[in-house]
């Protein structure tokens, strides 16, 4: 994958992540409705992946570039890793399922027919539900079609078909807002980041499942209309909750019956600017979880940084916070909170600089007495320069997976981890 050229401010906020393309990819369907998605035929039938079965352990694509686990996501017994390099910044996006033999890959999921250099699959989400699992896939470039799509598929047994298209709302953005760059979905619910709309300002898009269709409910444009907010870099969604971050904040959404989707309250930075607090965000029962990978009490400069994760408990109708966490001593300066995943059984958190140099690390906590409490480091089995393991995690139910994407020439690799 090549390099691309991000804003200044784009790069400060990913922390090095400015070394390769932003985004998700996608062809133009003709006639979406800009509220709904419009159903689909394509299908992805099983195709070889970059493995056969995975008992807990390390996955490899087999081409430099791929990025392989570039972006994670599991939920239930499915869990979905992109691959937005693959098929020359094609992408494709793999979908593996868990039996009591381990991980086995189930399908692969190409980007759809006619789109060149997309880089589909650049963000990737997935809800079991009862009527079957729901994967939502979306990118950055779009630039075969000129309008950033999100593309919704469901299964029906081991085939995944594609059952929705959802078009960036805002016509006149050639592809350039990030529709679908950032992405959550429940069984009801789905939430799109576009954070370079408005001058980069940002608009997150609310969805909810209606029968066949994901009508639009709420367009959430930045609060504060600032330029470079980058509002909906980062999203997510629980329940009747939504959490969108913006520049040193994040906005919790609750729905209301007959209000829609208004604003709860504002999830303040409680450390100092420009600790990008806001980066990463999470979401589970009565709490959030806020990532600031740039965040050091020891007022160390810009990139030498601690980093934190804030988590912030519903008391009644308020959200207060509660916990801050922090690596231990010894790991200090590697940008812990660079990504969280949370389930019941576990908090995720990556810190993918970490090592010799950047092979990176994840750590695992755990929820005692309301409390959380570290339980261990996941340290890059093969920790190499430049693997950035923990550079996405995901968590659902006692499964964890951590993606090392720049593995392996970029290849990539992504590994499944108990979290129990």
């Amino acid at each position: 994958m090549r390099f691309r050229f991000l804003p200044p401010a784009t790069v400060a906020r990913l922390g090095w992540r400015g070394t390769v393309s932003l985004g998700l990819a996608a062809l133009m369907l003709a006639g979406p409705s800009l509220a709904a998605a419009s159903a689909g035929p394509s299908s992805a039938a099983p195709r070889t992946g970059p493995s056969a079965a995975v008992p807990w352990d390390r996955v490899r694509s087999g081409l430099p570039g791929s990025e392989t686990g570039f972006s994670v996501a599991v939920s239930g017994s499915v869990a979905v890793i992109s691959a937005p390099g693959a098929d020359e910044d094609s992408g494709v996006a793999y979908v593996y399922t868990h039996t009591a033999a381990g991980w086995h890959h189930e399908a692969t999921i190409p980007a759809p027919a006619g789109t060149v250099d997309d880089e589909f699959a650049w963000a990737v989400a997935v809800s079991s539900t009862s009527e079957g699992t729901y994967v939502a896939i979306g990118g950055r470039n779009q630039k075969t079609s000129g309008r950033s799509f999100v593309y919704i598929y469901q299964n029906s047994g081991t085939k995944w078909r594609q059952v929705a298209a959802i078009g960036d709302p805002n016509r006149h953005s050639d592809g350039g807002d990030l529709f679908g760059s950032s992405l959550a979905i429940t069984d009801s619910v789905l939430v799109i980041g576009a954070p370079w709309a408005n001058s980069m300002s940002g608009i997150s898009y609310i969805y909810e499942h209606e029968g066949p269709i994901w009508l639009l409910k709420a367009t959430k444009p930045d609060p504060l209309d600032r330029m470079g907010d980058l509002f909906g870099q980062s999203v997510a969604a629980a329940g009747s909750n939504v959490v969108v971050n913006v520049y040193d904040a994040a906005y919790l959404y609750v729905h209301q019956a007959g209000r829609g989707w208004p604003k709860a309250t504002v999830l303040h930075n409680p450390d100092a600017p420009k600790n990008l607090f806001g980066q990463t965000v999470a979401l589970t029962g009565d709490m959030a979880m806020v990532g600031a990978p740039n965040s050091d009490s020891s007022g160390a400069p810009v990139y030498s940084s601690t980093g934190a994760v804030y988590v912030y408990k519903k008391t009644g109708t308020s959200w207060k916070l509660s916990q801050e966490l922090t690596p231990p001593a010894a790991v200090r300066g590697n940008h812990f909170g660079d990504s969280i995943a949370v389930s019941g059984a576990g908090l995720l958190i990556g810190m993918p600089t970490y090592g010799s140099p950047n092979c990176g690390t994840a750590f695992l906590f755990g929820l005692s007495d309301g409390t959380w409490r570290e339980q261990r480091q996941i340290a890059d089995p093969g920790c190499t320069p430049g693997d950035k393991f923990g550079f996405s995690v995901a968590a659902s139910g006692t499964a964890g997976v951590v993606g090392a994407p720049f593995a392996g020439h970029g290849s990539g690799a992504f590994y499944f981890r108990p979290l129990s």
